[in-house]
């Protein structure tokens, strides 16, 4: 279901945009910008050259130093 947002504030203090913007780790894709047109909001990402899929196709499992 779609929301539409009254004011930017509100947009911005979505719990996911929150949780985005904190998540330090070197293995989750970066939050680098959240715009708002017409009352939708478009999350922007980091560029990832290869997706989740083609990482795992050549290895047998994420080892734990990966993982954390």
């Amino acid at each position: 279901m779609k929301k539409k947002f009254k004011t930017w504030e509100e947009a911005t203090a979505l719990r996911e945009v929150k949780a985005l913007k904190k998540l330090p780790h070197p293995n989750i894709i970066k939050l680098r910008e959240v715009i708002r047109e017409n009352d939708i909001l478009y999350f922007v990402f980091e560029y990832m050259q290869e997706n989740l899929y083609e990482l795992m196709k050549d290895r047998l499992a994420f080892s734990y130093a990966q993982l954390m």
